[in-house]
């Protein structure tokens, strides 16, 4: 539609590298101008609607590319956590974003930046509960160990429990073992078993077995394979000139005059 040429939205950048999707207000007043009164009117009733509706295809395309971007697809925690605020009439943004705030464990906006922007990660709950004990230096992580079981997605079995375990053990006292059934009592240790020359990390010591559970490492790094505000780019310029030119000739259907 002729009409709509010149109006320009971008995405821009916001807390939590949410995708804010908002209109260009000199372009707004350069629409308004080629319209009548009353068709003016109807213009940021048409504009947050469409930019509300854009938003909607933005965050499905952002769920699409996680369900098949990572191994074994993103957890449903993950898929859940990307909100999207609508746009209002007063207020002509759209928000897209992930939760920055988890009661229990690392929320989604926290340990997806790395897959995003690349580069390092913050340490995890456990990491700064061990640290806070004096067990692993500053600077240092840890990875799950090569043998430890993964679920479908790629993530360790049981890692909230095992870790709550991992720091029962390391306070001592009568929680130095876990697991005492009969032929089961199991404990865990971090550094270097004796008689080996490593590697350091967090071991599970199973009646005389050992397992390394998680390697102490340098801080990891990560590419950038989620392409975050490239997918909401696109689809804004894919979908949201269509949407306003259908959101507007709904709002001049349906407006009183």
């Amino acid at each position: 539609m002729a009409l709509f040429d010149d109006l320009k939205t971008k995405v821009q950048a916001g807390q939590g590298y949410a995708g804010m999707i908002k209109i260009d207000p000199a372009s707004l007043k350069k629409l308004g101008d080629d319209m009548t009164a009353w068709q003016q009117d109807q213009i940021p009733f048409a504009t947050a609607l469409a930019l509300t509706r854009t938003a909607h295809r933005v965050r499905a395309a952002e769920i699409e590319w996680m369900q098949s971007g990572f191994v074994g697809g993103a957890i449903p925690w993950t898929l859940k956590s990307l909100y999207l605020k609508r746009a209002e009439k007063n207020r002509l943004a759209a928000r897209v974003w992930f939760i920055d705030y988890a009661s229990k464990g690392t929320p989604a906006g926290e340990y997806l930046k790395p897959q995003v922007h690349g580069g390092g990660r913050a340490a995890k709950r456990g990491e700064k509960a061990i640290r806070s004990r004096h067990k692993l230096a500053s600077g240092r992580f840890l990875v799950p160990g090569r043998y430890v079981p993964k679920d479908s997605y790629g993530n360790v079995k049981g890692a909230r429990a095992t870790m709550q375990k991992v720091l029962a053990n390391i306070r001592g006292g009568r929680d130095d073992k876990t697991d005492t059934k009969k032929g089961k009592a199991t404990s865990f240790f971090l550094g270097i078993p004796k008689g080996r020359s490593g590697p350091a990390g967090v071991w599970e010591r199973r009646k005389k077995k050992l397992r390394l559970y998680a390697v102490e490492t340098a801080e990891p790094q990560y590419r950038d394979k989620f392409d975050f505000f490239g997918i909401s780019e696109r689809t804004v310029e894919k979908w949201y000139d269509k949407e306003l030119t259908i959101a507007f000739n709904h709002a001049i259907k349906t407006a009183r005059k």
